[in-house]
């Protein structure tokens, strides 16, 4: 690049100045508009997209400033090196939440600088100097020019040419971006769902009893795959589908209603293989504990283990005080239950009479908890009580070792919660539609995605194998990926 630029009398590895002074101007849309068509070192676009949400935070455009960091929230949310401790993504948010007293130029800029002017100023060096630094133009045949001339040189004096490798930045793991959406018309409202272990499908429990199928990639009624629902035959209940879970191998579906009923479906055909009687006013949370029984959270606060094969109560378990939110195997013998007011018990089945191992305990909130959901990761148990913060607590010592927080109201609760796939994030949605990426380990925030808003409150969420995620209300599902 040198060697072309020593030719043409053109250097080719800066920036068009007139986009540096745009800068120095405050004009954001034209920088945006360069940016957009030049190669960029990533801290560049970072503090220039800081320089504009701090302006309009200084013009009291809060909405417009949290719009653009949602936006942005993949650019902003990893760790850049010299732009201080901590995500400048999260940093952001916290400056935008505070709406009293107004800001200044100096509290937005923490006094690095005093005037606005000051603040653009270096803003325009850094663009300039790290798009100096970038040594792949963007222009594809001036960087074939540009290897002409160094090949000609090193032809000349006899060395070896090492072509420049193009470098790319590691796909990020985790949650990205909302990237489908259903409505439903009619009567049809969504109750439960479940993703089988395969990620083949999605399956939906209707308000109204009926439990459709669909293909998940697609996200459409899976006519192709299930000849049955071709035919216009659907597994059913006659009440609301309240719980929905596949076996280990995806050949079982195992459904749970509001009179307290059970259903055990072949799932290739849609036939009903066995019925239970929980005679309960409604059946929670389902899980497979292994091919031959079946587990069962119920609206009674109790929890009942059935053989598959014999249709039997092999355990009727009782010691809650709230109705049953999940049941979530750890093996073939442990069980974790959770009630909706936070109440948590591991269960050991292998017991011939008393079951109960030890009650978890959540953090002192202040105030009467209502659940919203718990995961079990190894000895690990994530838990969202519908507060500020979710929380992870280790089982062994039965201590909170993890929380995590958004920190972007006091408004603001966290609905759901759930482990990624590798277990190396934590998904947080919030009473917002916000949802947000941590950091397992670090508790730092990777990614904030804002689910759109809708009619309805939020259901539920469920994350497939493949590290997708469905977000669902009554009349909406959201995938993620």
């Amino acid at each position: 690049m040198a060697a072309l630029s020593e030719e043409t009398g053109v250097d080719y590895s800066h920036v068009d100045p007139e986009v540096v002074e745009s800068a120095k101007r405050g004009a954001w849309q034209s920088v945006l508009k360069a940016l957009s068509t030049t190669r960029v070192d990533r801290r560049a676009v970072a503090r220039v997209q800081e320089q504009i949400v701090k302006e309009l935070l200084l013009e009291r455009e809060h909405e417009v400033a949290a719009a653009l960091l949602k936006e942005w929230s993949v650019t902003l949310s990893e760790p850049i090196r010299g732009m201080g401790e901590g995500h400048l993504l999260q940093q952001l948010w916290d400056l935008a939440q505070m709406k009293e007293p107004p800001h200044t130029v100096a509290s937005v800029f923490k006094g690095l600088h005093s005037t606005l002017s000051e603040a653009r100023e270096e803003c325009a060096r850094t663009l300039q100097e790290h798009v100096a630094q970038d040594v792949v133009p963007a222009n594809r045949l001036v960087h074939l020019l540009a290897l002409g001339l160094e090949y000609e040189k090193l032809l000349a004096g006899g060395q070896a040419l090492v072509l420049p490798s193009k470098t790319t930045e590691p796909e990020a793991n985790y949650l990205q971006r909302v990237k489908s959406h259903k409505l439903f018309s009619g009567e049809f409202k969504v109750q439960s769902i479940a993703i089988s272990h395969s990620c083949q499908f999605l399956t939906l429990g209707g308000q109204d009893g009926l439990i459709e199928v669909w293909d998940y990639a697609t996200m459409a009624l899976d006519l192709t795959n299930l000849p049955y629902q071709a035919q216009d035959l659907y597994m059913l209940h006659h009440k609301p589908v309240l719980s929905l879970a596949f076996s280990k191998d995806d050949k079982l579906l195992a459904s749970g209603d509001a009179e307290g009923l059970i259903r055990v479906w072949k799932f290739a055909d849609g036939k009903k293989l066995r019925e239970l009687d929980t005679q309960t006013i409604g059946v929670a949370s389902l899980a497979f504990i292994s091919m031959s029984s079946l587990v069962a959270g119920c609206l009674d606060k109790s929890v009942r283990v059935y053989g598959l094969k014999s249709g039997n109560l092999l355990k009727h378990l009782k010691g809650h005080d709230s109705f049953l939110l999940s049941v979530q195997p750890l093996s073939d013998s442990l069980l974790l239950s959770a009630a909706e007011d936070g109440g948590m018990i591991l269960w050991n089945l292998a017991e011939p009479t008393d079951c109960l191992v030890k009650r978890l305990k959540l953090p002192s909130l202040g105030r009467d908890v209502i659940f919203g959901n718990c995961e079990v990761r190894g000895k690990e148990v994530l838990m969202c009580p519908r507060f500020k913060s979710c929380y992870i607590v280790d089982i062994d010592s039965n201590k909170v070792v993890m929380d995590y927080q958004s920190n972007q109201s006091k408004e603001e609760e966290m609905l759901f919660a759930r482990f990624s796939p590798d277990g190396q994030q934590v998904y947080a949605l919030a009473s917002s539609r916000n949802l947000y990426v941590f950091d397992k380990r670090s508790g730092k925030l990777l990614n904030l995605i804002s689910v759109p808003t809708a009619k309805h409150e939020v259901a539920g969420v469920e994350v497939g194998a493949n590290g997708t995620m469905v977000v669902y209300d009554l009349g909406e599902v959201f995938k993620l990926d």
